[in-house]
């Protein structure tokens, strides 16, 4: 158990930093009380949010990497963040993913926006290229 913290914070990058010192206690104590080793590039933390980060962010993640941190405030947050996770990214993003709803832009989409539920070509690609580097 990682215990209470506190992710509100102006700075969205000291938010992250802060889980991942609780991410890499938590990932000690596993070790040395259960044998439990974590694969950074594999294994995922994700801290899910009923409020925003700031009155900027509605979550952060590494890209890639194994910790990120999600409001639910919007729809699409979390995918969005773990998308990042597994090495999708802004630049990668489609402004016309056809819906039933007509076109909308893909989840990397930066800025808040009506996005679509899906991600671009490229960057299901991208996720895609993370994942097959791994056994």
């Amino acid at each position: 158990m990682i215990g209470a913290y506190e992710y509100k914070k102006e700075d969205e990058g000291e938010s992250l930093q802060g889980l991942l010192y609780r991410i890499r206690s938590y990932k000690r104590q596993m070790r040395a009380n259960h044998n439990r080793i974590y694969d950074d590039n594999t294994d995922k933390f994700l801290l899910l949010t009923r409020d925003d980060i700031n009155n900027r962010a509605l979550g952060v993640a590494n890209l890639p990497g194994q910790l990120a941190i999600a409001s639910i405030t919007e729809k699409t947050t979390v995918a969005h963040e773990i998308g990042h996770m597994f090495n999708a990214n802004h630049e990668d993003f489609d402004e016309n993913i056809t819906t039933y709803y007509g076109p909308h832009h893909s989840i990397m989409d930066p800025y808040a926006r009506p996005n679509a539920f899906a991600f671009s070509k490229k960057n299901r690609e991208n996720i895609v290229n993370y994942l097959n580097q791994f056994d």
